[in-house]
């Protein structure tokens, strides 16, 4: 039996064992009518109550799949990368030099911008430097505080340079409420090559956290798109024959799974992040 890596959740997705139906199989909302003679294949229930069938029609050389979903799930920041500072941090902006002047001393391959979030402007920057053989990382959220005076409300720290070996952001108006979010995403090392996915709201604070194996997220129309390997009997750690893609939205400031469904590997499009 598979199992999808990931801190969120876990589901199976071994080998479905091919049932032989001469009527209906239903679900707890939705059911399957099927013509005489096709098999149905059924993968385990979902911790959410999502069941996906794949039917295929003798003597057709096509087969189709669905997703029926009883209940969206909701999705929170716990566990996410980005948190608060254990002590005040505040930096002063200069005004000529922009966001840049808000990196650390001695740290390079500096990149920053600004989103108009809900609440506040917040500044992103990420920085790296050589740590021997590896990279050091940070990456660190600013919100305005006096005159020329920015403070910092999240980070994330890679010290010895063993977490991460990328950290991305992209701006997007994700919750669809008007304002810009920020779209961080950090890339484990190894095989498992996880992709943390943190969702930034103004004014400062992470509302949705992903954990993605081997994962990609996209941003666009007021959602989230994320797709996460999951590890079938034989599959080795670097490809996984399968992957979940999830859509989320923001309903009334709770974040949820909308949609739910099982892609092969082609479908997964390149991340943002």
């Amino acid at each position: 039996m598979g199992v999808l890596v990931g801190l969120a959740a876990h589901r199976s997705n071994g080998k479905a064992t091919p049932v032989v139906s001469t009527s209906t199989i239903a679900t707890t909302s939705t059911s399957v009518t099927l013509a005489p003679n096709t098999t149905l294949q059924l993968v385990p229930l979902q911790p959410s109550g999502t069941v996906t069938a794949t039917s295929t029609v003798p003597g057709s050389t096509t087969s189709s799949s669905s997703t029926s979903t009883t209940a969206p799930r909701e999705v929170t920041g716990a566990g996410a990368i980005l948190t608060a500072p254990a002590s005040p941090d505040e930096r002063r902006l200069d005004p000529t030099a922009g966001c840049a002047s808000l990196a650390d001393a001695g740290w390079a391959e500096v990149r920053c911008g600004v989103a108009q979030a809900h609440g506040a402007a917040l500044t992103w920057l990420t920085e790296a430097r050589a740590n021997g053989g590896a990279s050091a990382r940070r990456a660190y959220v600013f919100r305005p505080a006096t005159s020329n005076m920015e403070q910092v409300v999240l980070q994330a720290m890679d010290e010895a340079g063993d977490r991460f070996s990328s950290i991305n952001v992209r701006v997007d108006g994700v919750t669809g409420d008007g304002s810009q979010d920020l779209v961080f995403g950090f890339r484990g090392q190894g095989a498992a090559a996880v992709l943390a996915i943190d969702l930034v709201h103004g004014p400062g604070v992470v509302t949705v956290h992903r954990d993605l194996y081997r994962g990609s997220a996209r941003t666009g129309g007021g959602r989230l798109d994320t797709w996460s390997g999951v590890l079938g009997a034989g599959d080795s750690a670097c490809c996984p024959s399968s992957y979940v893609h999830d859509t989320l939205r923001d309903t009334g400031g709770t974040w949820q799974i909308a949609d739910e469904a099982t892609v092969a590997p082609s479908q997964v499009p390149p991340s943002q992040v």
